[in-house]
């Protein structure tokens, strides 16, 4: 790795996850092997005929080539080329409505599996609208099986807090505590990889009748909107309305208008009587 690449990353890793840390490195160095130049010496035809690379190569879509062109302004603000740093393009997209399921018994048919690990860790993920990076770091001694509250860390907080004391619903902390009674105690809740987790997701989503693959393939992160979604839901016919800052904060959102999308998924789902539209 060039030197100011591995000093870019090192930049990144201070106030982002370590994943989209990699991500914007793999751009950059994708970049830097297409162009062969140094920085000062880009272009914004440069970029420009990069993003066609990668849509002919990699058939990389708007949104991609959108975070893309955040990466690239993050490393030349990072080097001090903040003219072109201005002028990378991020070509617009529309943000496609959050796949979720629909039907919460489906959604329990899924997490219920016979498997009392599987049935522990897809409820506690769906219970706590878990991302899958957010599974492997629930903690054993922060979890306290007698009243179901636990500590969980979001991902996507750059420098904003990112533990939070939750609550499990009875029926998950059924799950966990007899999952706790058979496995083997170890500092972490589920001593299991992400590859691991998403592994458990789509051997029980088959179960489930539920496809993972194609345009129409349900993924975890599903579990996440479908929870965010159903909550919303619930507020709405015993309510009337929904507490935003509750729930943005339940979810881990920064930003309350990412909460709403959900809110306009829940009163969508509604005003066509509760079915799929």
């Amino acid at each position: 790795m060039q030197k100011e690449v591995k000093e870019f990353l090192d930049y990144l890793l201070m106030d982002k996850n370590p994943r989209t840390a990699y991500v914007y490195v793999r751009d950059l160095e994708r970049l830097l092997r297409f162009c062969r130049k140094p920085p000062k010496e880009l272009t914004v035809r440069d970029i420009s005929n990069f993003y066609t690379f990668l849509r002919e190569r990699y058939e990389y879509s708007d949104r991609s080539l959108n975070r893309v062109g955040w990466a690239l302004k993050k490393y030349l603000e990072f080097v001090g080329e903040y003219r072109l740093a201005g002028m990378v393009p991020r070509p617009f997209y529309t943000a496609k409505e959050p796949k979720w399921i629909e039907d919460e018994s489906v959604v329990m048919k899924l997490v219920l599996s016979p498997n009392p690990r599987d049935a522990a860790v897809l409820g506690t993920a769906y219970d706590l609208a878990l991302r899958v990076g957010e599974v492997p770091l629930l903690v054993r001694e922060k979890y306290n099986l007698s009243t179901g509250s636990i500590e969980v860390v979001r991902l996507k907080h750059k420098q904003h807090p990112d533990r939070y004391i939750l609550n499990v619903d009875d029926w998950c902390k059924k799950l966990l505590n007899n999952y706790i009674e058979i496995a083997d105690p170890t500092n972490h809740l589920f001593p299991y990889s992400e590859a691991t987790v998403l592994k458990i997701f789509r051997a029980n989503a088959e179960r489930a009748g539920l496809p993972t693959t194609g345009d129409n393939g349900y993924t975890f992160h599903c579990l996440r909107h479908s929870r965010i979604t159903h909550i919303a839901i619930r507020e709405l016919k015993e309510k009337g309305f929904v507490d935003e800052l509750s729930l943005s904060k339940f979810a881990g959102h920064l930003r309350v208008e990412t909460t709403r999308l959900y809110l306009h998924l829940a009163a969508k789902y509604l005003a066509f009587g509760g079915k799929h539209y």
